[in-house]
């Protein structure tokens, strides 16, 4: 839990400033890219138990969902002139990753 109070504190503190180039680590977007990742791995998680799939199957499938929102959202950046974001990518999958590891070893 201290690891990640430290996150956004990096992320969302004084001195989190976008970068000139606009894609730093440790910035305010990358806390809402592991937000929007670790809600979409939730919801899909509970979805799937909803409708009594195993454990495995509804965290298998949370994933998928997961990352295919991550990079379907890079590629609209991209087609709208943005970059497409290997760092926004790699805090959505720590983002889901972090949620997936709650839910394997939960009850």
């Amino acid at each position: 839990m201290r690891g990640l109070l430290l996150v956004f504190t990096l992320c969302v503190g004084p001195g989190a400033k976008e970068h000139p180039s606009g894609d730093r680590w440790f910035a305010p977007d990358k806390a809402k890219h592991f937000l929007a990742s670790a809600a979409i791995e939730t919801i899909g998680y509970s979805m799937m138990r909803g409708v009594r799939a195993t454990r495995q199957q509804s965290l298998f499938a949370a994933s998928v969902a997961t990352a295919a929102a991550g990079v379907t959202r890079e590629w609209m950046d991209r087609r709208g002139g943005g970059e497409f974001s290997l760092r926004d990518l790699t805090w959505d999958a720590i983002g889901g990753a972090t949620v997936g590891i709650a839910f394997r070893h939960g009850p």
